[in-house]
């Protein structure tokens, strides 16, 4: 994209003017998007279907393989993610309207190997991690790595049972373990079409030693069942609200974040191989920065694709 550089996550350490307060927030608001991270409550199916439009065209004809199963397993092997994400952000005042576009992209590969308990023990890693800016935001004060590793654990119908990273606490690799959860979705052991299940999350997390808080319930439905390349794919819809908040101290200055938002997303599942295919969807977030002197509302968009290589 035009008018980018590479340049790396960093956070203000004082915010001396509204551009100031603008770029402040503008990192902030990227490394807030929320995390995935495991489930709080196990997804619950309800298969109860979900009447159709009127007058809607007939389904076309295909021949399943499944004969109409949509039994849904987690299997052992490895694959690996490609990730892009575009966030635009927005400063409105009274007397200025400023707008960056960030760029987030990683590849995330995951190696699934079966366990005696019918789990799965995942061995995780993100490669390749960058983040383009724009031209306002100036050079970072510190590094960001562009590699980290990861252990996980899930059970072979989708309950994610662990999600643990080589180090502990507030480290620099959180903003990519934070990508590579995008990567892991519990699901439910049948993906019925109507089918419907729910969870939760909440997760803390350090940026460059600012903790941020994500909370968010996720709700999912499957919307439909196609065949792509001859086989069965299940293609479910993730609605998700969620809230966030942290604060810091910047040069001696207390400054409170707080934000909520919504996203939308269509997911797919390879019912024969056990893969999640991957994503596309959008979020939408509003974020409030303030200090004892001033006050500054954000917007966010951002457009979010993960694709599985094969």
């Amino acid at each position: 994209m035009s008018g980018l550089v590479r340049r790396k996550p960093w956070i203000a350490r004082r915010p001396p003017s509204q551009k100031g307060r603008f770029l402040c927030a503008l990192i902030v608001t990227l490394a807030c998007s929320p995390a995935r991270s495991r489930p709080e409550t196990e997804p619950a199916p309800d298969r109860a279907p979900t009447p159709g439009p009127v007058n809607a065209p007939p389904a076309p004809i295909f021949s399943d393989p499944l004969g109409g199963r949509s039994a849904f397993r987690y299997a052992p092997g490895t694959r690996t993610y490609e990730i892009i994400s575009e966030a635009t952000i927005q400063l409105a005042s009274d007397t200025l309207s400023q707008s960056e576009t960030v760029r987030v992209s990683a590849l995330v590969s995951l190696t699934f190997e079966g366990r005696a308990d019918s789990s799965l023990a995942i061995a995780g890693s993100v490669s390749g991690y960058e983040v383009l800016r724009g031209q306002s935001i100036p050079a970072p004060d510190s590094t960001l790595p562009s590699t980290a590793s990861f252990q996980a654990a899930i059970t072979s119908v989708g309950k994610v049972l662990s999600f643990v990273a080589d180090t502990a606490g507030c480290n620099p690799q959180e903003p990519l373990l934070a990508v590579a959860r995008r990567t892991i979705i519990a699901t439910p052991d049948t993906l019925d079409v109507g089918a419907r299940w729910s969870d939760s999350v909440s997760t803390t997390v350090c940026r460059s030693g600012t903790p941020i808080t994500t909370g968010a319930v996720r709700d999912y439905e499957v919307e439909a069942r196609e065949i792509v390349n001859g086989a069965p794919v299940a293609r479910v819809r993730r609605r998700e609200t969620f809230t966030l908040a942290g604060s810091s101290s910047l040069n001696g200055r207390h400054v409170a974040i707080v934000g909520r938002g919504t996203s939308v997303a269509a997911l797919k599942f390879d019912l024969v191989r056990g893969l999640f295919l991957g994503e596309e969807g959008t979020s939408e977030t509003t974020l409030t920065v303030s200090s004892p002197r001033s006050q500054a509302e954000f917007r966010q968009r951002e457009v979010m694709k993960i694709g599985v290589r094969e």
